[in-house]
């Protein structure tokens, strides 16, 4: 084990053990923590989410995390069901079934409301950029697909508040109406 390792192995560990434990003593190989103080305690679970695409850290993910939160713009679509397979590992491996870990997507792009300041062209092809049909039915594949049930939308372009206005009002509640 090199001291990378050791980090990505224990951080999972020791934050449940803080929020458990009030004052937590843990020895790595590498790391040591004694006597760490925390605040009060929250009054529900708090999930740890990770951003990852390699390997042993989704794997690690699927052993101790509570999500997975990566970006369109750096993982397509076509390499979700590989990062969910690992993941799946990890959780099966764990004895944890892999519908307790959340998949969550951060979506760069411009929801065309039909106002002139949404309609943009030449938006780079890296975002995401449609109508609010074109949303509600990209999410709701996502969704169905690949198991991504969390969505961060970040409009890159134009009016941005009315773009999350859209996104809150419009798109999310069709897609939640689809997918009952």
């Amino acid at each position: 084990m090199n001291e990378n390792d050791d980090m990505r192995r224990i951080m999972p560990i020791l934050i449940r053990e803080i929020r458990v434990n009030l004052c937590p003593i843990f020895r790595g190989e590498f790391y040591q923590v004694k006597d760490a103080k925390p605040g009060p305690a929250p009054s529900h679970q708090i999930r740890i989410w990770v951003g990852a695409r390699r390997p042993k850290m989704l794997k690690l993910i699927g052993q101790m995390a509570g999500g997975l939160l990566v970006s369109f713009n750096y993982v397509p679509t076509d390499e979700l069901p590989a990062l969910n397979q690992l993941i799946d590992i990890g959780a099966e491996d764990a004895r944890r079934s892999p519908l307790e870990i959340r998949r969550g997507y951060n979506l760069m792009g411009m929801i065309d409301t039909g106002h002139p300041d949404t309609q943009l062209p030449g938006l780079k092809s890296e975002f995401i950029k449609g109508s609010i049909n074109f949303w509600v039915d990209q999410l709701s594949q996502w969704y169905s697909e690949y198991q991504v049930d969390t969505f961060n939308f970040w409009p890159v372009a134009g009016d941005q508040l009315r773009q999350i206005e859209s996104f809150a009002s419009e798109v999310v509640p069709r897609v939640k109406e689809l997918l009952d």
